[in-house]
């Protein structure tokens, strides 16, 4: 049973940096679900479900004209998280 316990205190900084991987995936993805919402939002208007999304041409001329801005928008967001400090470091011993 030592043994375990002290394969598990060895274990430990690795799983902890999985847990902030895993936290920043998290945070990525709530940035990529908010980004996309804000862009059906800014579509809605133009969608219609009996035309084909492709056909409709209003619909694919606004998504052209402003993605470029959405992905510009998206990019600092989640650079801006990637980049954000460690406030679950653990401190030093």
């Amino acid at each position: 049973m030592p043994q375990v316990a002290e394969r598990l205190l060895k274990s430990r900084p690795v799983l902890i940096v999985i847990g902030r991987v895993v936290d920043l995936a998290g945070d990525l993805v709530d940035a990529f679900n908010a980004q996309d919402r804000r862009a059906m939002i800014d579509v809605a208007d133009l969608y219609d479900p009996e035309i084909p999304a492709v056909e409709n041409k209003p619909y694919v001329a606004r998504i052209r004209e402003i993605r470029t801005v959405w992905q510009e928008e998206l990019a600092e967001e989640m650079k801006s998280i990637r980049n954000a400090p460690d406030d679950k470091a653990e401190p030093a011993e």
